[in-house]
C-alpha cells in the first residue's frame, strides 16, 4: 500500500509540474506533498540567505547556515528586507536566537516552525501579519506581542516552554 500512495504521489508530482497545476491547489494542501522544491528560477542568495523580490523589497525565503544565534539582516541585494517567508527556517534546530530588523512587517506561515532551539526571539512594532503555526515547537518562554499585529493564527502552537504572553494575540 504504501509504494502504491508513493507512486501516485510520485506521479501526481510529474504530471502537475509538466501542467503547472500545483497552483490550483487548495490553499495548505500543498503541505502534504514532500518539500522536494527548494529553489525558483526568481531566487536569489546572500550568504546564507535565499530570497525573492516582492513589491516593497524582499522575502526571506530559506535560511540555510547552522549559526546559533542569527541576525536577519536589513537589506538583501541592496533592497529592504519586508518579510520572512512560509518554511523560511522551518526545522533547523540550530538557531537558538533570532534578530530580525524592524523592515520586516509579516512572517509566513511555519516560519520558524520546529525549530526547537529557539528560544529567543524578539517581535518588533511594525509586524503587522504572522502566519498559521509560525513559531510552533520553538523553546521561547516568553513573547511579546507587537500593538500593530493585525492578523494571525495560532503562531505559538505546541510552544510547551511558553509561559508568558506579554500584549493580545
Amino acid at each position: 500500500m504504501k509504494k502504491n500512495v508513493s507512486r501516485f504521489i510520485a506521479a501526481f508530482l510529474a504530471a502537475a509540474m509538466s501542467t503547472g497545476s500545483l497552483a490550483y491547489l487548495p490553499e495548505g494542501s500543498a503541505d502534504i506533498l514532500p518539500k522536494v522544491f527548494t529553489a525558483n528560477a526568481e531566487d536569489l542568495t546572500e550568504g546564507d540567505f535565499t530570497y525573492v523580490e516582492n513589491d516593497s523589497g524582499v522575502t526571506l525565503t530559506k535560511y540555510t547556515g547552522s549559526d546559533e544565534a542569527v541576525t536577519i539582516p536589513a537589506t538583501l541585494g541592496g533592497k529592504p528586507v519586508t518579510a520572512i517567508g512560509s518554511d523560511a527556517f522551518y526545522g533547523n534546530d540550530a538557531v537558538k536566537s533570532l534578530k530580525m530588523p524592524e523592515t520586516i512587517t509579516s512572517i509566513g506561515r511555519n516560519a520558524f516552525k520546529l525549530c526547537s532551539n529557539l528560544s529567543d526571539i524578539k517581535l518588533h512594532e511594525g509586524i503587522t501579519s504572522i502566519g498559521s503555526e509560525a513559531f510552533n515547537s520553538v523553546a521561547v518562554t516568553e513573547i511579546t506581542i507587537p500593538s500593530t499585529l493585525t492578523s494571525c493564527e495560532n503562531q505559538f502552537y505546541n510552544c510547551k516552554a511558553l509561559k508568558k504572553v506579554i500584549g493580545r494575540l
